[in-house]
């Protein structure tokens, strides 16, 4: 398997990389709720649900935000081997065809937990790429094998993550963080707590709740242009 390999230059390069891409292709970045108070004792698996390209960077902007943990992220193994920068932000591999590896790699994902240092490590319950409507949501039995793993206090930090084009030219994100748990008794458990908050979040767009802006993009050419107008009337 492909280990993380932390390096400070990477963080450094990408923390404004990803700033840049996420306020140039979304109008804003809601989070509806609170944020989670965890504490510090207490290692974080969180698990989101899987709809984008953009949702690996999407948790490492809300630890950056919001828990500021060193971050470790699983990826698919041909993808990391393909994009191998990615395993010095924290990515390390799973191969699914795989039952050595991925034994393997949840016994480094166990290592990462029990280790000294508060980490936050992201893994995708679903495994692979579907429309945040999929119901119901999947989930891999590795993540409740890996807890019985785990000796330290860890907990399950469930992540709904849905993208909406609304009355902006550009979409708006929003992320809701379901409750911290040490016990998720089977998968399906798990699906539906991140179903959960992913209909939480439908309903309170549907409520014009759009929670707390926590980022906001530049603006789109529509705003310009609307700004433009208003200039142009006033002057006449």
């Amino acid at each position: 398997m492909i280990q993380a390999e932390h390096k400070k230059w990477a963080h450094f390069v990408f923390k404004p990389y990803i700033m840049r891409l996420l306020k140039r292709d979304f109008h804003s970045i809601h989070l509806i709720g609170d944020i989670p108070q965890i504490d510090s004792e207490q290692q974080i698996i969180l698990t989101p649900n899987h709809s984008t390209w953009w949702d690996g960077f999407f948790v490492y902007l809300l630890n950056e935000k919001f828990f500021q943990r060193t971050f470790y992220i699983m990826i698919l193994e041909e993808q990391l081997a393909k994009y191998s920068f990615f395993s010095k932000l924290g990515g390390f591999s799973i191969k699914h065809n795989s039952p050595k590896k991925i034994i393997e790699s949840l016994r480094y994902c166990s290592e990462l937990l029990e280790g000294n240092k508060p980490v936050i490590v992201t893994i995708f319950p679903q495994g692979e790429l579907l429309p945040s409507f999929i119901r119901p949501i999947s989930s891999n039995p590795g993540i409740a094998k890996l807890i019985g793993m785990v000796n330290r206090k860890t907990v399950v930090l469930p992540l709904a993550i849905r993208i909406e084009y609304l009355n902006e030219e550009k979409p708006q994100l929003f992320f809701k963080f379901g409750k911290a748990t040490d016990i998720i008794q089977n998968e399906k458990n798990l699906g539906e707590l991140i179903e959960n908050e992913l209909d939480f979040i439908g309903n309170s767009i549907l409520s014009n709740e759009f929670g707390k802006v926590i980022l906001t993009g530049k603006k789109s050419i529509s705003e310009k242009s609307t700004k433009l107008a208003n200039l142009f009337k006033k002057s006449n």
